[in-house]
Parts: structure tokens; sequence; C-alpha cells
């Protein structure tokens, strides 16, 4: 039996979670969500996903890059791949680059809303795949 690979997605826009939700839970993905960044960081200690989608602008602008740095600095989770998923761009006039996530913020990849269902499905396969094995 192949276990399905969890998910947690941290989105405080609960219309998008629950679209997200369909698509990987659709691909046979596992998936627990959270609407806030404490409620994230709890969820991610407790349910132990094999990935996280985190959005940038939570609470605050910067909330995501903040459970981001808490994330990575946490031996038990500090290896679970991030994907960035925001309309940071474009609400702010670009002044996140591209990879922004990747060199700043140790999140492993960086993806603009809106996202198309496959490029979001494209983008959880190649991070699962590359994901570090348990240290």
């Amino acid at each position: 039996m192949t276990v399905r690979a969890k998910i947690l997605l941290v989105d405080d826009d609960q219309d998008l979670v629950a679209v997200l939700r369909t698509v990987l839970e659709k691909a046979n993905y596992e998936v627990v969500s959270a609407f806030s960044g404490a409620e994230g960081l709890s969820l991610a200690r407790t349910q132990k996903p094999d990935l996280i989608i985190l959005d940038v602008m939570l609470e605050t602008e910067n909330t995501g890059f903040q459970v981001c740095q808490k994330l990575k600095s946490d031996p038990s989770l500090g290896r679970v791949p991030v994907l960035f998923l925001s309309c940071i761009r474009t609400k702010r006039g670009g002044w996140c680059p591209r990879g922004c996530g990747v060199e700043g913020m140790a999140a492993d990849d960086f993806a603009d809303k809106p996202i198309r269902p496959s490029d979001l499905l494209a983008r959880v396969q190649n991070l699962l795949q590359r994901r570090p094995g348990p240290s």
C-alpha cells in the first residue's frame, strides 16, 4: 500500500484553500489546512507534513516569511520543503523577485497566485521528489 504524501496548506483565503484542497486531493495527496501563521506552525509540528504550501501575506505582509523562518530553524521541520504561493508581486509592485524565497527565506520554491492546477501539481511533485531523506 502506498502512503499518500501529506501537504499542509497555510493561507488566510478560505476559498482558495478549498480550491487547492480539491486539486491536491484529486491528485491523491492528503491535505491539512490552516488559516493563520500560528495555526500553520502548530499543525506542522503535530501533523508532520511532507510539504508545506505557504502564503506570504497572512495576518501581516510578512507573516509567511516569519513562519518560514521558524519552520526552517526547527530541527524536526527544517527539511520539509516549503512552497511560497502568493500574489505579493502583484500587490507590491514586484519587490519580491523570482527566487526571493529560495535565497532570502529558505523556501524551496515560489509561485504567483493565481496558479494553474497543472503548474501547482508539477511544483508539488518536483518538491516531493527532491526532498531530502530523514536526518
